[in-house]
């Protein structure tokens, strides 16, 4: 043990920080930035050290990945799971911490973008992608089913999937928007945009004021 830390916690400390330093090179260069020497120095570390703990680019790449959709999932699953809060609740939301930093900052954005653009070309990168936007997807529109069925005014609307679909490919164009041109539209417009929408299909309900 040294400083008080078990060497099992000192090798999870080197693991985050090598991920890390990853999620930084990414951000500022793409996917193509990293090798296992950059990331080594950046870290402050030897490369022996990062191959002792990534045999490889991939397994690494792959970790930061998995990493990145463990954030996401739970920054909107949490929300997902108070149930005493209104369908309609939840949804704004989760609106609104997908369009917010830390989830819609320029570093995540980036590098969620950076895996994206090479999943067609990796089909684990692909599989995961894919995977995380369906579960999105269907709890993006669970929560649009309960707000139809809470509310008998609510029947006239548009089908759950075709709602969940549209609020979520709007998130996606800011985040690129956030991305390309991140002094042009801010996070509070993004959010009043999606609500927006949300409230010409529910206009008596006031979650989707703004």
């Amino acid at each position: 043990m040294k400083n008080g830390i078990s060497r099992a916690e000192q090798k999870l400390l080197t693991r985050k920080k090598l991920i890390d330093t990853t999620l930084d090179v990414i951000a500022e260069g793409g996917l193509s930035s990293v090798t296992m020497a950059r990331v080594a120095v950046s870290a402050g570390l030897s490369q022996g050290i990062c191959n002792f703990h990534f045999k490889s680019k991939d397994q690494l790449l792959l970790e930061v990945l998995k990493v990145v959709i463990r954030e996401f999932r739970e920054t909107w699953k949490n929300i997902i799971k108070e149930a005493n809060l209104a369908p309609s609740t939840r949804l704004r939301k989760m609106i609104e911490v997908l369009l917010s930093p830390p989830v819609a900052s320029t570093h995540r954005i980036s590098v969620w973008f950076a895996f994206w653009g090479e999943a067609r070309f990796r089909k684990k990168y692909l599989t995961i992608c894919q995977t995380f936007d369906r579960e999105l997807e269907d709890d993006f529109e669970t929560l649009v089913r309960e707000l139809i069925a809470g509310n008998a005014d609510n029947n006239h609307v548009t089908s759950p999937k075709i709602i969940s679909l549209g609020v979520i490919a709007m998130i996606d164009g800011y985040h690129l928007d956030f991305l390309l041109t991140p002094d042009l539209i801010g996070s509070e417009i993004a959010i009043q945009s999606c609500l927006a929408f949300l409230r010409g299909q529910f206009p008596k309900c006031d979650d989707f004021l703004f």
